[in-house]
């Protein structure tokens, strides 16, 4: 399968599924690049419209930097490596609230599949859980730059359509607002349009499987 609609497929079932248990791993690793940026932001005194713009920029700059990497050396090793970090940043969150949730297994399950495609080299597989754990990053950016805004405009309460699709009722865009008297939904689709051009093209460089 080309690598591009390997992506593709792969945003979509993460787009439908990402307020359950099964994007859980995946969904923890976009947040946890999201959050330790929101700290080294607040500690450098980074807020409001430069935020709102300047976090998804370095976010996309992770999600192409993944895609350079997986189209030039093996990507056998990006697998585990989101892992990893989707279980730290779970451990933290469970240790700064004192509580583990439902989330526990899946997360450590996603762990333990990305071993083991290492060990038995199943190439295949690593190539479509590295691309789970790292397009969850744009999936983090649709819902928090265009999905937060039209739900406000559709003036859409709550989350009906949870726990599948789960929008958030503060995200990224709300650092950028109506900016010049620009729709913030304008802004949100503008923005991630002009960040998924890279992603779609460097996605189309990369191995088949």
């Amino acid at each position: 399968m080309k690598s591009g609609l390997r992506g593709l497929i792969v945003s979509i079932l993460l787009f439908v599924l990402w307020g359950t248990v099964i994007a859980g791993p995946f969904r923890y690793l976009a947040y946890a690049f999201k959050n330790i940026l929101g700290v080294a932001f607040a500690s450098l005194g980074i807020k409001g419209i430069i935020a709102g713009f300047l976090m998804p920029i370095i976010l996309a700059g992770i999600m192409i930097t993944y895609l350079l990497i997986t189209a030039r050396k093996p990507a056998e090793f990006m697998a585990g490596l989101g892992a990893v970090i989707s279980i730290l940043y779970y451990l933290f969150i469970c240790f700064k609230n004192r509580s583990f949730d439902g989330l526990a297994f899946p997360v450590a399950l996603g762990l333990a599949v990305a071993l083991i495609f290492i060990l038995m080299h199943f190439e295949k597989g690593n190539l479509w859980l590295g691309d789970a754990y790292f397009y969850a990053i744009p999936v983090l950016l649709f819902y928090e730059l265009v999905m937060l805004p039209l739900y406000e405009i559709l003036k859409v309460k709550g989350n009906p359509l949870a726990p599948f699709i789960q929008v958030p009722t503060n995200g990224i865009i709300r650092g950028i607002g109506n900016l010049l008297g620009i729709p913030m939904f304008v802004w949100g689709l503008f923005i991630f349009i002009l960040l998924l051009l890279p992603v779609l093209y460097f996605s189309k460089e990369r191995k088949n499987g």
